[in-house]
């Protein structure tokens, strides 16, 4: 017989690809519990992971079969990223108890993370041949289908999931990611709205439902949501870009940048982000402000800016108004020039400019 003690891991980046809980088996009768398995197992509760692994590999040059201390070393290198090394260790715990789905299951995330797709796919179909309805297995069959853009297999994945374990909100979730990658719109806002009822206030089922609103042109419906995740600690840079969008979208420009602004703070080498601001800047008559942003934007990206042609005619324009502001007519001309050239403005618009400055 052993004991089980569970121990929480926190994934670092915030994907649970695995199950929420990894068990570190005490055995006791059929192994000898040594002094150096002890401590390897205290210093592990203590988050000393180096320790652990130092002290679990002590006890394995006195007792290469044990498998508590093959355990614990897995479950430290995990934590401290060594996969590689977790699957070695994961794999001698295996090979001393073939059938055991908790060291299976640890293996799996471990390959998934090493990008050992085949062999994290082999563990899977060994835990749901074992157990169909084993969530955290299906759980990691779905989000490795959607993680490489299989997204009409992980469809199918979570549909067959769904109908064994109809009660997880983490499958959901993934069932609406697919289906919004897809852009099977009003599917993905069911699938959400299924994960949000199972898990009121989840937060990756909120961000791919105010993404799929965003998308069918509901952003009043959206805007909620996204303060709803801000309320709730989650105030990432791409979720106020999102509300900065959406504002835009509602012609709200002042909100837009104050959106934008937040974003920034995290994101300020992206050029796509300062271009919205630079158009928030220009629908609310603040020229200079458009000016200084388009700058920035020109600057991190280039003369391509962006693959849209209009997203570059547009920071051409406000490049011009802004040289104009400042008197460098020559800066001007040149901008104006490639802004008629790229369809953001016309002769007489430019011509128009240039007069009222020699006014």
């Amino acid at each position: 017989m052993h004991h089980v003690k569970r121990i929480v891991i926190i994934c670092a980046g915030g994907a649970l690809l695995i199950a929420s809980f990894i068990y570190v088996f005490e055995y006791s009768g059929l192994f000898k519990r040594t002094a150096e398995h002890k401590e390897a197992l205290a210093a592990y509760r203590k988050g000393e992971y180096q320790s652990t692994v130092a002290l679990a590999d002590d006890d394995l040059k006195k007792h290469p079969l044990s498998a508590p201390s093959y355990w614990v070393k897995g479950c430290a290198q995990m934590l401290l990223g060594d996969h590689r090394g977790a699957i070695r260790s994961f794999s001698m715990v295996l090979t001393l108890y073939p059938n055991d789905p908790d060291a299976l299951r640890n293996r799996q995330y471990a390959f998934f993370m090493c990008g050992e797709y085949e062999s994290a796919m082999k563990d899977t179909r060994r835990l749901l041949r074992r157990n169909s309805r084993d969530v955290n297995a299906h759980l990691n069959l779905t989000k490795y289908l959607l993680d490489n853009g299989k997204y009409i297999s992980a469809i199918q994945a979570c549909e067959q999931a769904i109908s064994l374990c109809p009660n997880d909100a983490r499958l959901w979730q993934n069932y609406g990611s697919s289906c919004y990658e897809m852009g099977y719109n009003d599917q993905a806002l069911l699938c959400y709205d299924s994960a949000l009822a199972l898990s009121p206030g989840k937060r990756n089922a909120l961000h791919g439902r105010a993404l799929t609103l965003y998308r069918l042109g509901r952003y009043r419906e959206a805007t909620p949501i996204l303060y709803e995740l801000v309320d709730r600690g989650y105030k990432t840079c791409h979720v106020f870009w999102l509300l900065g969008d959406t504002y835009a979208r509602l012609s709200n420009f002042e909100e837009a940048c104050i959106c934008y602004n937040e974003a920034l703070d995290s994101l300020g080498y992206e050029s796509r982000l300062w271009k919205a601001k630079a158009d928030a800047e220009f629908n609310q008559g603040r020229d200079r402000a458009a000016f200084a942003s388009a700058k920035m934007c020109r600057e991190l990206a280039g003369d391509s800016l962006s693959k849209n042609e209009q997203d570059v005619a547009d920071i051409q324009y406000y490049l011009a108004r802004g040289y104009l502001l400042d008197k460098n007519i020559d800066s001007a001309c040149i901008y104006y020039e490639k802004a008629v050239k790229n369809g953001a403005a016309d002769m007489r618009n430019m011509a128009e400019a240039l007069q009222r400055y020699a006014e």
